[in-house]
């Protein structure tokens, strides 16, 4: 990979990767490191990684860097990712839809911190990031049914966990 391709691809993906370690840690401070140094890795291993799979190498890294961290902090983020942060301005809504946006994106922010790890990771990739099946299957090193069943499951769990959230409105 060449400094102009890292260049490149550090300026096409770096939100994206800071996003997912956000959702994934639920701290926006955690996951500025974990995106710094999963770049500062992927530039140290530039002349093994091929520029057309370095996308996926630095989210699967990330991914591992997050499972690290996750682990250190014994399972518990130090704080709720506020969702409100990772969208642009609302200034084009009116009050009321504004409130109503807001309380169904901390809705589901809550919602997301509640599954585990891998769940949240599935839903977050999928979802949020957009990626592929196949995509996603390379960034978790898992088989593609795996991905399958894993998503349909966490996608259930979250579903329960709104319809709970509504219910107890």
């Amino acid at each position: 990979m060449t400094r102009t391709e890292y260049c490149q691809l550090v300026l096409a993906e770096k939100d994206r990767l800071n996003r997912f370690a956000a959702w994934f840690l639920r701290d926006a401070h955690e996951a500025a490191d974990i995106t710094q140094d999963a770049l500062l890795r992927l530039w140290e291993h530039r002349n093994g990684v091929v520029a057309g799979a370095a996308r996926t190498w630095l989210f699967r890294t990330i991914h591992r860097l997050c499972v690290d961290q996750a682990r250190r902090l014994n399972g518990h983020a130090s704080k709720l990712f506020d969702v409100v942060q990772m969208r642009p301005s609302l200034v084009e809504y009116s009050p009321a839809d504004t409130l109503r946006l807001v309380e169904r994106r901390r809705d589901v922010a809550a919602a997301l911190a509640d599954l585990s790890p891998r769940d949240r990771t599935f839903v977050v990739l999928r979802e949020l990031e957009g990626m592929s099946y196949d995509e996603i299957a390379s960034v978790l090193e898992c088989p593609l049914g795996s991905v399958k069943v894993g998503l349909h499951r966490a996608r259930q769990r979250l579903r329960e966990k709104l319809t709970d959230t509504v219910e107890q409105r």
